[in-house]
């Protein structure tokens, strides 16, 4: 497997207390204590990491999204996690322990161009989409943190993750992010801004959900289509290893007047 999306369901801890979204960078601690320590090493090396979490709360549960994006993070990370894992998660810095009620592998692929051609093969791409960030995100540029979702930003992101673990299909065209860019469109947002706390330092991030709409051809569209459905694996923005930047997608038709 490639990519792979797995859902850990947790309950209170014994004083009634959930995890919150701001625990991620902890959820990433008890993640390197639990893996194979030669594989934990080579995660502490700066590049881009394979795999993206963040933790999501809904009701009494709390859910921690884990993807991973290529086949050594799904054997050591996914695999462990989906078949055989602990009764308990353990945050010693808060003292709490999150029992693990269930976990679910939601959505799995076994390569990119799987993926890939699930869009390549649309004839009528859907123009629209709804995308919600569940968790703090921002971007970096130009030696400052961007807290506004720039859609050249948001391309950049994506298609610099995309060549870093594809395995077949590569985005490498230079002028791709000024086309697909040129080719969309922020319609709509409702964001706040929010900090992400990791260890001492408060990241200064956005939340909320904002629409885009694809004015352009159908290729370059089912191209949009397909970052989009990549963004819910590898996450958008920096530190999505640490709970930033979680990224959930909602498909919708275009009505009258989105095209304007």
């Amino acid at each position: 497997m490639m990519l792979a999306h797995l859902e850990i369901h947790l309950s209170p801890a014994e004083n009634g207390e959930l995890p919150y979204p701001q625990m991620g960078s902890l959820l990433h601690g008890w993640l390197m204590e639990n893996l194979d320590k030669n594989y934990a090493e080579k995660l502490h090396q700066p590049e881009l990491k394979p795999f993206s979490q963040y933790l999501e709360r809904k009701k009494e549960q709390a859910i921690w999204h884990i993807s991973t994006l290529n086949r050594e993070s799904f054997e050591h990370i996914t695999m462990p996690l989906a078949e055989n894992y602990p009764e308990y998660i353990e945050i010693k810095h808060k003292k709490q322990a999150y029992k693990i009620e269930q976990t679910v592998l939601t959505k799995s692929f076994t390569s990119y161009k799987e993926l890939a051609d699930i869009y390549y093969v649309e004839k009528n791409p859907n123009k629209k989409q709804i995308l919600t960030l569940v968790t703090p995100t921002a971007f970096r540029s130009q030696n400052e943190y961007q807290i506004f979702p720039f859609v050249s930003l948001i391309y950049q992101n994506l298609i610099n993750r995309w060549n870093l673990f594809a395995d077949r299909i590569s985005l490498e065209d230079p002028k791709l992010i000024e086309e697909l860019s040129a080719v969309s469109r922020l319609t709509s947002y409702k964001l706040e801004t929010r900090y992400f706390s990791l260890e001492k330092v408060k990241i200064p991030a956005f939340c909320g959900t904002f629409t885009l709409i694809s004015r352009g051809s159908s290729p370059m569209t089912s191209l949009i289509n397909m970052l989009f459905a990549y963004a819910e694996f590898c996450g958008l923005g920096i530190k999505t290893s640490l709970g930033m930047g979680g990224i959930k997608i909602r498909k919708t038709s275009t009505q009258k007047g989105d095209e304007l």
